[in-house]
């Protein structure tokens, strides 16, 4: 676990410190290969779809540094004037295998239930569909751990724009700040934190990323620990 001491900040945003005494005024994840394990389903999906439609399937790497956007978002890039369809094919394809396949991360509901005992405001910020979030959160029975849920298409634009994050902080009435700590393991993750004013907490290593400017978690047990000590 390294924690720098120098994150990279937005406007307005004072250098990070981690205090046992002062613990975040709410913490916000991802969904996705940061609570729980989906990258495969999401990676099999987006190739099936890429073949369908006439296109070549990606190799994991290009297929990981692509697949971070919300669907109203990435697709009208990747397939044109067929997004629409393509995105319906998509998710008829997950929606086949996620609950089948949807595994929690190591640690991942212990972490929420130490969140939980210290009553922490938690929510999800996500750019995966909000029907299909709500349908894998409620399949974890997670529901009360989360005082909110944003899904794709809940906000007016997705992540890495601010507003998925504010609308998350509105319902649990905080105000963004950088003691909000926003949990991710894509830049799409911490620039939203970054726009939205809060603090970005990089959680694993599937990106590279500038270790000396953002804060990196290794993995939800050593976010645990970090919490049972305040």
């Amino acid at each position: 676990m390294v924690i720098s001491s120098q994150p990279h900040l937005g406007k307005g945003q004072k250098p990070f410190a981690f205090s046992a005494a002062s613990p975040p005024a709410a913490v916000l994840f991802d969904w996705d290969n940061t609570l729980v394990d989906t990258w495969k389903t999401i990676f099999y999906a987006v190739n099936d779809t890429r073949v369908a439609f006439g296109l070549e399937p990606w190799a994991e790497d290009v297929a990981l540094a692509n697949i971070q956007r919300s669907g109203r978002e990435a697709f009208p890039q990747l397939f044109g004037d067929k997004a629409k369809e393509a995105q319906i094919f998509f998710y008829k394809l997950v929606e086949e295998d996620n609950l089948q396949s949807l595994n929690p991360l190591p640690e991942a509901e212990a972490l929420l239930q130490v969140l939980a005992e210290k009553k922490i405001p938690v929510g999800v910020v996500s750019n995966k569909s909000s029907s299909l979030l709500r349908k894998e959160v409620t399949h974890l029975k997670w529901e009360n751990y989360f005082g909110v849920v944003v899904g794709a298409g809940d906000a007016a634009r997705d992540k890495p724009a601010a507003d998925p994050l504010l609308l998350a902080l509105e319902s649990l009435n905080v105000f963004a700040s950088p003691s909000v700590w926003m949990v991710g393991d894509a830049p799409v993750d911490w620039d939203c934190a970054i726009a939205a004013g809060c603090q970005p907490i990089v959680m694993g290593c599937r990106f590279k990323y500038p270790s000396s400017t953002l804060v990196s978690i290794e993995n939800c047990g050593a976010l645990k620990k970090i919490f049972e000590k305040m």
